[in-house]
Parts: structure tokens; sequence; C-alpha cells
């Protein structure tokens, strides 16, 4: 039997299930493009074949997965689900801010408590207050 074609939809999704648009989707090796604002792309594939698919998107694990047309589609959706990266910068600006924060609500406490015990130390100010 003659191997025929199949549009095949690429939906590319979060681990929450929502779609991500602007994703790269790479088909054996070949670009085909990046998904729709649905999260989707479509491209023809002869039946009775596996192909490999990648998908890259910023802030988001890479993945690669093997999917097969069956013989005798005309019409399929293969849903790729990518995990969301950990993202490092963010974390470490976080914690520069926390740091930088704490510091100046030290340097702010020690600058008052230095305020306060100078004052009325000496009556009149601090050259003695001589009248």
């Amino acid at each position: 039997m003659e191997s025929i074609r199949a549009d095949v939809t690429v939906v590319v999704e979060g681990s929450n299930h929502n779609t991500i648009s602007g994703a790269s989707v790479i088909l054996d090796g070949k670009s085909i493009g990046s998904t729709n604002s649905q999260g989707t792309i479509t491209t023809e594939l002869l039946t009775d074949s596996n192909y490999t698919f990648s998908v890259t998107k910023d802030g988001y694990k890479d993945l690669t997965q093997t999917e097969d047309v069956p013989l005798g589609s005309t019409e399929m959706t293969i849903t790729l689900t990518m995990e969301s990266s950990f993202n490092t910068a963010l974390l470490g600006g976080v914690v520069v801010l926390i740091v930088i924060v704490v510091i100046v609500v030290y340097a702010l406490k020690f600058v008052g408590k230095r305020d306060r015990r100078g004052r009325g130390r000496y009556p009149g100010g601090r050259d003695g207050g001589s009248l």
C-alpha cells in the first residue's frame, strides 16, 4: 500500500496544559517554524512513518519526542508538553535584592541608634554647652 500524506497539527503546551506560542519546532533536524498564538503549527507528513520533533522556547526545557504517523491517517494531532525551566537569573536577582534591603534596614537602625545616643549626653550640645 502506498504511503499517503496526513495533515498533522502539533500542539505545544506547558506542564499546566496552557499552550505555548512562539515555540520553535524542528522536525527531523529541519525547522518547520514557530507555534502560533494558539500554540499550534500544522505540517503535512507521510503516513506510516516515525518523526522526531524537537521544541525550544525560552523559559522551558528543550524537548525531543518521537511520534508515529499511522498508515491511513489523513489528519492527526500531536501534543508536545514542555517543562518550565528554573530561572536561576531571576532567583539570583531576588537574593541580591533581599541582601540590599537587609543592609539598608541595618544601616538605618545603626545610624538611628547612634544619633539617639549622642543626644542628651552633654547639656546644650556636644561642646559642653557653655552659656
